[in-house]
């Protein structure tokens, strides 16, 4: 995730790169991004149970 975000943040790559490619780097950061908050999510709810 951390990779695919620096990727995105550099504007050169989003300047070079071709369009379907960015994009799909958008989606793959977007899609970790909603893993990652619903892991964290199920992590309290787990937490408040012990």
């Amino acid at each position: 995730m951390e990779r695919t975000a620096k990727k995105l943040g550099n504007a050169d790559f989003v300047a070079r790169a071709p369009e379907e490619v960015v994009e799909e780097n958008r989606e793959r950061l977007a899609e970790a991004e909603a893993a990652k908050a619903k892991l964290e999510g199920a992590l309290a709810r787990l937490a408040g149970v012990g």
